[in-house]
């Protein structure tokens, strides 16, 4: 059921909301003004989820300050993190690890 949900908000989100994908997402100076930049870059404005497959400490401390942008892992990502974003930015990463764990193509 969780599977389900999960892939059936997904699948609204593609269509409803601001839904993009991007090679790699990665802060390597660990600073908010470096992530602040690439956020704007890709357009990932208000209440921003990004979603990736795996995450280094320098790009969390570098997101940590910027209170409308979520960095979630594929393998723990939620339909609540899904509903409460305003735009949604996958890693290509992600997007293998996703199907892998939803099942693939249905």
């Amino acid at each position: 059921a969780r599977k389900t949900s999960l892939r059936q908000a997904l699948s609204l989100a593609v269509v409803n909301k601001p839904f993009s994908t991007i090679d790699s997402f990665e802060v390597k100076s660990g600073k908010t003004k470096d992530a602040a930049a690439l956020l704007a870059k890709i357009g990932a404005g208000s209440r921003a989820l990004i979603i990736v497959d795996t995450v280094s400490a320098e790009t969390v401390r570098a997101c940590a300050n910027i209170q409308s942008v979520a960095i979630v892992k594929a393998k723990n990502l939620s339909v609540v993190d899904v509903l409460d974003a305003g735009v949604i930015v996958v890693t290509k990463d992600a997007v293998a690890a996703l199907e892998t764990r939803l099942g693939g193509e249905k």
